[in-house]
């Protein structure tokens, strides 16, 4: 009975039946009418939802559904008028009612196909773009214009800063603005979303970025932004965007330049970061570009941070690379000059090693090389030490990268694990620094031995003494004078590339090489000196012919060649000591 007597009551209300004198016409019900009918309205629905199943209900469910489509036609023509006159009493009784009958979505799609839609389509097309330059921001800027222009009068009845009273459970800004611009942009400007171009891609995207970024300052509150962040436009937007497709591309790009920098990594580098070699100087800059206000992306900052890693490991293992092929040229090249170079070329003074830092010699081809790659030739010392200064500028430089271009990057997204992120980047800076000693030795070596090589004559100082009737010797030997110019030359041609805490250990290990290697040759000559003494003690005395000569009391040859080992030691010292003080000045340098 209840849902009959409903029944007829809405139908009378909207004269379905047709009064006689036709004033409540469905075309002229005035908005107190319609919300009454739709207080009556819900109620019928709640008393069809009890009754389910009962034969009354699919005896009324034809009149049921005129009743609906009269009153949505009703509430639509409404809504309708008060969107055009700007009425906000109407507006507030239709939004009221729509909420009454739990129709919400009806009112805001009305509006998304009524005002939202021929305004978006109007702006968002390729004739628009193509008027302005194609700058997608041009665009995005005409339709933010369209929430206060067009949509603030609802959003007023919805907020309650109107001053009447709040109409809730409507959100128009999320659910009828937003899914229009995202359909328009989809359809009729997909070209926007091509990844080919990675710099265009980064522009565009960059652009909607900030337009999702202002439209939702004009949402009006959290909870309205976290349902548009949870609107299923919105997550089909973030996938229009290829941003692995994007990445991939700027990777490709980085890596191959890196990759061909270390085919010509000891070349001097053209660039003014302060490194020295190509190498190191495109590592560098392939380690800033991830972070370049044109190539960075928020979205893509776990793939930045880890292509710099790679960059980092990748230098690591060129490094451990080149090592391995200079000890395998090196013990190749020892090998070939024991068997082919006389021993007096060995140890002559006029042999100077300090040729490999000025002509390198170049790699012997082979017949399985590819003519594509270089031939890597020998390193020179220069390079050597170029690299090193590299790696010393690159570690203290690596903390101003991660504090200038990473950590706010971070920051911007709420990152917390900075430190993290940090000793990531510097774990790999410091695995590049261990292959240093190794490096180093070879730079010492081969200053020591070009030093050495005057050390080797004092293997001639017996012959000078032996039988030749030479005065007492009084002077240091010549070959002194040429001991500690490879040093000196070296510093000279290196004074600015390297730390402090680089020259004064180099000059630690060259000055503790060069004084055992003194010491051993000149004990070796002491200690045959000595046997050869004691074989011509034994000689004369079994002739006979000592004595007269203990008479004599001259000073044998044996003491000739003694005291002239010992005036070069004391030499020795002296220039090592004059050399520390020089080079305490370069260090200082």
């Amino acid at each position: 009975m209840n849902i009959t007597h409903s029944v007829e009551k809405i139908e009378k209300l909207l004269g379905i039946q047709g009064s006689a004198d036709g004033d409540n016409s469905p075309g002229q019900l005035t908005g107190p009418l319609i919300e009454r009918v739709a207080t009556e309205f819900n109620k019928l629905q709640f008393y069809v939802t009890r009754s389910k199943g009962h034969p009354l209900v699919y005896k009324v469910k034809p009149r049921i559904a005129t009743i609906t489509t009269t009153l949505q036609y009703s509430l639509e023509g409404s809504f309708l008028s008060g969107l055009e006159t700007g009425k906000t009493g109407m507006l507030r009784q239709c939004l009221r009612t729509y909420a009454l009958i739990d129709k919400t979505h009806d009112a805001e799609d009305l509006f998304r196909e009524h005002v939202v839609r021929p305004f978006m389509e109007e702006v968002i097309n390729e004739d628009f773009l193509a008027q302005n330059s194609n700058e997608l921001s041009a665009m995005f800027k005409e339709v933010l214009t369209f929430v206060p222009e067009k949509c603030s009068v609802l959003s007023n009845i919805t907020s309650g800063t109107s001053g009447g009273d709040i109409v809730r459970g409507y959100d128009f800004v999320v659910n009828a603005v937003f899914p229009e611009i995202i359909s328009c942009l989809e359809i009729r400007t997909s070209n926007i979303f091509a990844p080919g171009n990675p710099d265009i891609f980064h522009k565009k995207y960059t652009a909607c970025m900030q337009f999702l970024d202002e439209l939702e300052s004009q949402c009006g509150s959290q909870a309205s932004v976290k349902r548009l962040r949870q609107h299923p436009s919105y997550q089909a937007l973030m996938n229009k965007w290829s941003l692995p497709i994007y990445f991939q591309i700027r990777f490709q790009d980085i890596a191959t330049r890196f990759e061909t920098a270390l085919c010509y990594g000891f070349s001097n580098s053209s660039g003014s970061n302060g490194f020295h070699l190509n190498s190191t100087a495109m590592m560098w800059e392939c380690l800033k570009e991830c972070w370049d206000q044109e190539i960075y992306l928020p979205a893509l900052l776990h793939r930045f941070v880890k292509l710099n890693i790679q960059l980092l490991s990748r230098f690591k293992t060129w490094l451990d690379e080149v090592y391995q092929e200079e000890l395998a040229r090196k013990t190749e090249s020892d090998v070939k000059q024991r068997s082919s170079t006389p021993d007096r070329l060995r140890s002559s003074p006029s042999f100077d090693s300090s040729a490999r830092s000025t002509s390198p010699v170049p790699k012997p081809t082979s017949s399985s090389a590819t003519d594509s790659l270089p031939q890597q030739q020998p390193l020179t010392t220069g390079q050597t030490v170029a690299l090193m200064a590299d790696i010393d500028f690159l570690y203290r430089k690596i903390d101003e990268l991660f504090d200038s271009n990473i950590k706010p990057r971070l920051a911007e997204i709420g990152v917390e694990i900075t430190e993290s992120v940090k000793e990531s980047l510097m774990a790999c800076v410091t695995a590049i620094c261990d292959c240093c000693p190794r490096f180093w030795a070879m730079v010492t070596e081969d200053v020591v031995k070009q030093c050495s090589g005057y050390l080797t004559q004092v293997n001639d100082i017996p012959r000078l003494y032996r039988r030749t009737n030479k005065e007492v010797p009084t002077k240091p030997s010549a070959y002194l004078t040429g001991v500690m110019k490879p040093l000196s030359r070296f510093c000279d041609e290196h004074a600015s590339s390297l730390s402090d805490q680089q020259k004064r250990e180099f000059l630690s290990q060259v000055f503790t090489a060069l004084a055992q290697q003194f010491c051993e040759v000149t004990s070796e000559v002491l200690v045959s000196t000595k046997k050869m003494e004691e074989s011509l003690r034994r000689l004369k005395k079994a002739r006979g012919t000592d004595k007269d000569k203990e008479k004599a009391g001259g000073v044998t040859d044996s003491d000739k060649i003694r005291t002239q080992i010992i005036i070069d030691i004391e030499n020795f010292n002296s220039q090592v000591s004059k050399a520390v003080v020089d080079l305490l000045f370069w260090v200082a340098y």
